[in-house]
C-alpha cells in the first residue's frame, strides 16, 4: 500500500495526513540530491512513531524510496516535476536557490477524508489553505514557513517583506521560527481557532504563545554534535502535534518536541530523524 500510485478511498481513515511538496536538495553544487521538505521530514517521523500516515505531494520520486516506511502512504496528484533547491552554506548560514518548482497541490474529493490530525507543511506556496476543507479532522497544525517565502533574483529564497494575512479558521497550532514570527499579526490569529503558536529559536530552545497571549519559554536539549539544522523545525512541529493530541498536555508536547529536534541537527537528511526510544532517553536525562 505504501507507494506512489496509492489511490485514496473515502471510507479509509488515517492517524495523520500531511500536505506539502517534497523537495530534491542539491548540497553545495553537488550533482547528487537528497530528499527533503517539511512534509517528508514530518511524514517519516510520523511513520517511525507508528502512525498510519498519508502524505500528499506532487513529485517524480520513485515509489521504491518509501519501502522502508510501511505505515507511510503517498498520494501523488501530479508527477510532472519536483521542487528542487540548491543549498549552500556560508558562515553557517543556509542559502536556498530555487531550481524548479512543482505544481500546486489541488484536491477536490467527493467526500471528506477522515483523519485524527492534519498537518499543513508547504515548502513554497504549495497549495491554498482552503485545501483543509477536504478533510474531517480533530486537530490541525500549520508549518507556516512555506507561505512566508518568496523567490527573488536568480531564484534566491527569502522571507516576504510585509506582514502575512492568514485566515486561520480551522487551524489549531501554528509553528514558526523566530524570524518568521515578525511576519504574523499575532493578535488577529489568536481571535480565531488558534490555540497555540510555537516559535523555535534553534539552539536557544522555543517559546509557546497561547490563545490568551501568555508566553512560556522552553529550554534546548544539547545535541552530541552539530552537523546540519535542516529538518529540526519540521520534526519539532510533528512531535508537538502528535504528543499534544495523545496527551492533551501542551507542556509535555513541547518538551519532547524540543528533545526530538536536538537529534535532527546531528546528521544530514532524513537519517537524522530519531526513534522514539532514543528521544525518551534524552528527555529523561
Amino acid at each position: 500500500m505504501n507507494n506512489i500510485e496509492y489511490k485514496i478511498d473515502s471510507k479509509e481513515s488515517f492517524d495523520l495526513i500531511i500536505i506539502g511538496n517534497m523537495t530534491k536538495d542539491y548540497l553545495n553544487d553537488s550533482s547528487d540530491f537528497q530528499l527533503g521538505g517539511p512534509s517528508l521530514y514530518a511524514a517519516i517521523t510520523a511513520s517511525k512513531l507508528g502512525l498510519k500516515t498519508l502524505l500528499i505531494s506532487n513529485h517524480t520520486i520513485n515509489k521504491n524510496y518509501f519501502d522502508n516506511f510501511p505505515l507511510l502512504n503517498v498520494l501523488n496528484m501530479s508527477k510532472n516535476s519536483d521542487t528542487e533547491f540548491l543549498i549552500n552554506y556560508t558562515n553557517d548560514q543556509r542559502k536556498l536557490v530555487l531550481k524548479n518548482k512543482a505544481s500546486k497541490i489541488s484536491l477536490n474529493f467527493n467526500n471528506k477524508i477522515k483523519t485524527k490530525m492534519l498537518m499543513l507543511a508547504p515548502v513554497l506556496n504549495d497549495f491554498e489553505l482552503s485545501i483543509k476543507d477536504n478533510f474531517e479532522y480533530d486537530l490541525c497544525s500549520l508549518c507556516i514557513q512555506g507561505f512566508l517565502r518568496k523567490d527573488i533574483n536568480q531564484g534566491i529564497i527569502e522571507l516576504i517583506d510585509d506582514e502575512y494575512y492568514l485566515n486561520s479558521q480551522g487551524i489549531n497550532i501554528i509553528n514558526c521560527s523566530s524570524e518568521e514570527i515578525s511576519k504574523l499579526r499575532i493578535e488577529n490569529l489568536l481571535k480565531n481557532s488558534i490555540e497555540y503558536i510555537s516559535v523555535t529559536y534553534g539552539p536557544n530552545g522555543s517559546s509557546l504563545i497561547d490563545k490568551y497571549n501568555n508566553i512560556t519559554k522552553y529550554k534546548n536539549y544539547d545535541p552530541r554534535i552539530l552537523v546540519d539544522p535542516t529538518g529540526a523545525g519540521d520534526v519539532f512541529a510533528l512531535y508537538m502535534l502528535i504528543f499534544y493530541y495523545r496527551t492533551n498536555n501542551i507542556n509535555y508536547a513541547v518538551e519532547i518536541a524540543n528533545c526530538a529536534a536536538s537529534f535532527v541537527v546531528e546528521d544530514l537528511g532524513i537519517d537524522s530523524i530519531p526513534d522514539l526510544i532514543n528521544v525518551k532517553k534524552r528527555l529523561n536525562i
